[in-house]
């Protein structure tokens, strides 16, 4: 008499089908994945409590060193208790060498060719807009924006968002952030970005995403650069106001390009005598931050190549925003 397999609950099933997109390596288990970890989210009925940034109060992590005002960790050294250092020293941490060179570089090429195909509107494991059938308004109308500033959103391309997600779960990104939140993570639809900035791009302003996804949230931000960029290059890189726990900045005033953004002399007096930093980013290095950091993309004259990154934007499953789109990692 043959067995029944055992019956999977929503996440367990949810493993069960990533881990089979990692070795098929099929154009059609790309695009279910990437709605089946929306769908998961709302099938799951209790994901326990939403508990604080459980090591926040941990010691202080003797590899994190201050560098140019910034807190900084070799990739091999990161942990729940590095984060809370960084948070704490300096609104922010960044990790050396998080992602290997031949990872970057097949990342890189993924983005081309995903804003390829996006560009072109050829349809396919690299071009597939997530959510067409769910009136999802808010990535229709924010696709335009992320198009012009030189962004596409990751779940639209749905084999990016295999290798973006698998490269962090590897490198261990994934599982401190998991460690950091207490419990089960999930990214945000609208906050998952393929980055190619162009290094003519003219302007950008200043923000703290706190301003327009929640003051009250819990988030922490991974930005990771696949080039080389910042000072000293020829790409543009970060402009970072290094100070932990700091104040929302007025938006919307003084010569602000948006209602949610910070100008240039608003940035200038938060920053204070800490100053901005503009660090030099190698490929594979990253940066982690919370939704209270003050920064913009930097850009001057005489640039000459694009600058390659991700972003995703962290939530615990148990405390998710409403106004974000959920997808379980």
């Amino acid at each position: 008499m043959t067995t029944a397999p055992p019956e999977r609950t929503p996440l367990e099933g949810l493993d069960f089908h990533a881990a089979h997109a990692e070795n098929a390596d099929l154009e059609a288990v790309d695009a279910s994945l990437v709605r089946r970890r929306h769908d998961v989210f709302g099938q799951v009925d209790e994901w326990g409590e939403a508990v604080g940034d459980v090591d926040q109060d941990l010691a202080p992590s003797d590899a994190v060193q201050v560098i140019e005002g910034i807190a900084t960790v070799d990739a091999a050294n990161l942990s729940t208790a590095a984060i809370a250092t960084g948070l704490n020293t300096s609104g922010c941490l960044i990790i050396r060498g998080l992602l290997d060179t031949d990872t970057c570089g097949e990342l890189k090429a993924g983005i081309d060719r995903s804003l390829h195909d996006r560009d072109n509107q050829e349809r396919g494991r690299w071009y597939a807009p997530f959510g067409e059938d769910l009136n999802f308004g808010e990535l229709e109308s924010e696709r335009a924006f992320s198009q012009n500033s030189g962004s596409m959103f990751a779940v639209d391309s749905p084999r990016m968002f295999r290798s973006m997600l698998g490269a962090y779960r590897r490198c261990g990104l994934a599982g401190t952030v998991e460690r950091w939140f207490g419990g089960r993570a999930a990214v945000s639809a609208r906050k998952c970005a393929l980055w190619r900035v162009r290094p003519d791009l003219p302007f950008a302003d200043w923000h703290q995403d706190g301003a327009f996804m929640g003051r009250s949230i819990r988030t922490i931000n991974s930005w990771v650069a696949l080039s080389t960029c910042g000072a000293g290059t020829s790409s543009p890189g970060m402009d970072l106001v290094p100070i932990p726990k700091m104040d929302f900045a007025p938006t919307g005033i003084n010569g602000a390009a948006f209602e949610w953004s910070v100008s240039h002399t608003d940035a200038m007096e938060a920053a204070g005598e800490v100053g901005i930093v503009h660090p030099t980013f190698s490929p594979g290095d990253g940066v982690l931050f919370t939704e209270r950091l003050l920064h913009r993309t930097a850009t001057r004259e005489g640039l000459s190549d694009p600058r390659y990154a991700l972003e995703t934007w962290w939530f615990p499953a148990a405390d998710f925003p409403e106004s974000q789109i959920p997808l379980v990692f």
